[in-house]
C-alpha cells in the first residue's frame, strides 16, 4: 500500500488491484494496466493530464473520499486538494502502485528502471538548466540583443501601403 498528502494535509491510502482497476475501467473507461503500454506513454499523458489524473485518484480512493471529504461535491474538493508538491507526491504514489500491480517480477523491475532512468533524466536535464541560468550574464545578454535587433527599418518608397479607399 502507497500513501501520499494532498495539499490539505489530508493522507490518502492507494493500492491497485484488480478490484479497483476494474472500478477505474468501469467510470473512466481506462484500463490502468495499458498505461504502461508503448514505454509508458499513456502513463506520462496521464501525468500530465491533471484533471484526468486526479479523477482516477478520486475513483482510486472514493471510499477515503466519503469518509473525508462527505458531501454532493466530494469530486470537486478532491480536486481542490491537488496542486504542487501534492501532485507530485500523488503522482510519485501512484506510479509506484501501479508498477507493484504487474504480476510478472521482471516487467516489474524494467518498469521500475525506466521510472528510475526517466527521474534520474529529468534531474540531469533540470541540473543543466539551472547551471547554464547560473552562468547566465544578463548584461552582455541585453548588450547583444539590443546590438542585434538595432531600430525598426524606415518604409521604403517601395513599400505601398492599401488605401481603405482602394478596397
Amino acid at each position: 500500500m502507497h500513501q501520499f498528502t494532498d495539499a490539505k494535509g489530508n493522507t490518502w491510502h492507494l493500492t491497485i488491484d484488480v478490484a479497483t482497476i476494474k472500478r477505474v475501467r468501469s467510470a473512466l473507461g481506462l484500463y490502468l494496466p495499458s498505461l504502461a503500454d508503448n514505454g509508458g506513454e499513456p502513463l506520462r499523458d496521464l501525468l500530465n493530464d491533471y484533471p484526468r489524473f486526479i479523477d482516477v485518484l478520486f475513483v482510486l480512493c472514493q471510499e477515503q473520499v466519503e469518509k473525508k471529504l462527505p458531501g454532493p461535491d466530494a469530486d470537486l474538493e478532491f480536486g481542490r486538494c491537488f496542486w504542487g508538491d501534492a501532485l507530485e507526491d500523488a503522482a510519485n504514489s501512484f506510479v509506484a502502485a501501479l508498477l507493484d500491480f504487474f504480476p510478472d517480477r521482471k516487467v516489474r523491475e524494467t518498469l521500475k528502471k525506466v521510472v528510475n532512468k526517466s527521474k534520474q533524466l529529468s534531474a540531469k536535464l533540470l541540473e543543466q538548466v539551472e547551471q547554464q541560468l547560473d552562468q547566465l550574464n544578463l548584461d552582455e545578454l541585453a548588450k547583444t540583443l539590443s546590438g542585434s535587433s538595432g531600430s525598426a527599418p524606415a518604409c521604403s518608397a517601395s513599400t505601398q501601403v492599401p488605401s481603405p479607399s482602394a478596397n
